[in-house]
């Protein structure tokens, strides 16, 4: 009787870690045949030639999650050739990493490395693809990870329905660490997206990162809106970033069709001054 009870215990014991926490494996892999030319392309063969390449197209990604009860987590890596050196061994690097904790209703506070308040608040069909307008003229091209580029570090987030729309307010309350992964200290972001009638619009602010970390007072903001006309989709988009020397802005403007069985055609176009 005592044995089968030892048993019982020792393997309640075992179970219990595996049993605390759901984990999820996900991931998405992605790749393109691009010929471009010599200007365009990131590794240039020749001076003056085109290059047909097969290349990562930048969505190679691991991720994993875990929850237990409202408490959640993330660990993402990316994992394609371009996260390493030509050639190399696999050396995946760090995408997003968070706990969470659910609050109900649709809100949630997050505290670690995740994605900015203003990422891809323009709902880019094709981002992490060479069609992505990030990066290009039709985003202010200093905006970087605090536009659509990256991942903002360490910062404390709230994000919840309001008014029929969702906030997102973020703020790093790290001050004068000298550590590569606290390189957006005071860093705050705050933004809105809703619908209004048939009308999608959006509007978020940053200040980069932050006056705590940097010399000079950082500032980006983004707003736009779509709306749908029958099987099309318009878009209209305003970028801006100061990062006290220069500004920058941006203005794009497209349109994607609904062409049926998973398809779609897009059309877009952008404009940046740099002040």
């Amino acid at each position: 009787m005592n044995k089968k009870i030892i048993a019982i215990a020792i393997a309640s014991a075992m179970a219990a870690p595996a049993a605390m926490a759901d984990i999820t494996v996900s991931g998405s892999f992605y790749g393109e045949i691009l010929s471009q030319n010599e200007q365009a392309a990131k590794y240039p063969e020749a001076a003056g030639d085109s290059v047909l390449t097969f290349a990562d197209g930048g969505n190679n990604q691991l991720n994993f999650t875990a929850k237990s009860g409202n408490v959640y987590g993330k660990m993402g890596l990316n994992v394609g050739p371009e996260s390493a050196a030509a050639n190399s061994t696999f050396n995946p690097t760090y995408r997003d990493f968070f706990l969470g904790y659910d609050l109900g209703n649709g809100a949630s506070l997050q505290f670690g490395t995740m994605n900015g308040a203003n990422k891809n608040l323009e709902k880019d069909a094709y981002i992490a693809t060479f069609l992505q307008t990030r990066g290009t003229a039709a985003e202010s091209t200093t905006s970087g990870k605090y536009g659509s580029g990256g991942y903002v570090a360490n910062v404390i987030q709230y994000k919840g329905k309001v008014g029929g729309g969702t906030l997102i307010a973020q703020y790093n309350p790290n001050d004068k660490v000298n550590d590569a992964f606290n390189d957006d200290e005071g860093h705050v972001g705050v933004s809105f997206a809703t619908k209004t009638g048939g009308v999608d619009w959006y509007v978020g602010y940053n200040n980069g990162k932050g006056s705590d970390a940097s010399a000079t007072d950082d500032s980006n903001i983004k707003l736009g809106a779509r709306m749908k006309f029958g099987t099309i989709k318009a878009n209209l988009d305003y970028t801006s970033a100061d990062n006290g020397t220069t500004d920058w802005s941006s203005i794009s403007i497209g349109a994607t069709m609904d062409m049926g069985n998973g398809m779609s055609a897009n059309i877009n176009y952008g404009m940046q001054d740099t002040g």
